[in-house]
């Protein structure tokens, strides 16, 4: 993928990110959370850097964690640039901007194209340019020996500040509020 795409997509995601976070403290604690485990790979907390990431499900007795690279990709070289596209950017910040989400994703899916065949919307494993493959899925098991393993006050969260998964059990109701 062209640099210069890929610094289009980080302003437009930078753009989002600070809309949605307004004017707030950089003090202020950021949190996902959630009160049970991912069932699907939607609803599993996303952690990485850009090249490297990863999706944690948050399993109590079993993890599931699928591993990701920015260079694991089915198809060969493409000119993957699509000049035009950062003159429509203003347009779908503004859209976006007012909630007309719909409208933003038609733009973006219209002009943020490559100029080849591109992945030929998340099913392109046999055109020129491919689509993402996973690297893998990294599974642990954990056994907390004898006892009830009915998960309670579970808590599955991403911490945005610090940019941290963890999925914790705790002992009782009380310890769940606050952080």
């Amino acid at each position: 993928m062209n640099k210069s795409f890929l610094k289009i997509l980080m302003a437009f995601g930078v753009c989002v990110i600070i809309h949605v976070a307004g004017s707030a403290q950089s003090s202020q604690i950021w949190k996902l959370w959630y009160r049970q485990p991912a069932a699907e790979w939607n609803e599993a907390l996303p952690v990485g850097n850009g090249r490297l990431g990863a999706m944690v499900m948050g399993g109590v007795t079993e993890e599931q964690i699928v591993l990701n690279d920015i260079t694991l990709w089915s198809g060969g070289r493409q000119d993957a640039d699509s000049p035009e596209a950062a003159k429509y950017l203003p347009e779908i910040r503004r859209l976006l901007l007012e909630g007309k989400n719909k409208e933003a994703e038609d733009l973006t899916i219209k002009y943020f194209v490559c100029l080849g065949k591109g992945s030929g919307r998340a099913k392109g494993a046999d055109l020129p340019y491919g689509s993402f493959q996973v690297l893998g899925t990294m599974s642990m098991k954990f056994d907390y020996g004898a006892g009830d393993m009915t998960p309670r006050n579970y808590r599955r969260e991403l911490d945005l500040n610090n940019a941290v998964s963890n999925t914790v059990l705790k002992s009782t109701a009380s310890d769940m509020s606050g952080a």
